[in-house]
């Protein structure tokens, strides 16, 4: 009898291990990025600094600029192992250049089973 218990004791620890694995698993297992390019709209060249601000349905907002090619990325923070772009968030994306007109574009987590990398390019156009 007393083998018979420790080997119940023993599944149902394996189990209970198994779960806390898979739980984190999955809480790690969907990683989101928005990223891309800003260009003029008439010459097609990349924008360097161009500030572009992430805004989120919860209340989150971060900012960076382009690089020397144009490229920004919003992934992962570094300062507090977390992602930028969250599960379950709805995305505004602003971009601003002194000597050309806004832009914004709209991107969603909401919905989205499995990691995804967004790409969310745009051509400014002079004001």
């Amino acid at each position: 009898m007393t083998t018979v218990l420790k080997g119940i004791g023993f599944i149902f620890l394996v189990f209970a291990l198994s779960s806390a694995t898979m739980a984190q698993t999955d809480a790690k297992a969907k990683e989101f990025t928005i990223k891309g390019k800003v260009k003029d709209a008439a010459t097609k060249k990349p924008i360097r600094d161009a500030k572009i601000v992430l805004k989120g349905s919860d209340g989150s907002m971060i900012e960076t600029i382009t690089n020397r090619g144009g490229k920004y990325k919003f992934d992962e923070n570094k300062d507090i192992d977390e992602r930028y772009v969250k599960s379950d968030v709805s995305y505004t994306i602003i971009v601003t250049k002194e000597g050309y007109k806004e832009a914004k574009e709209e991107e969603t987590t909401v919905g989205v089973e499995q990691s995804t990398a967004f790409g969310v390019s745009f051509l400014l156009e002079k004001k």
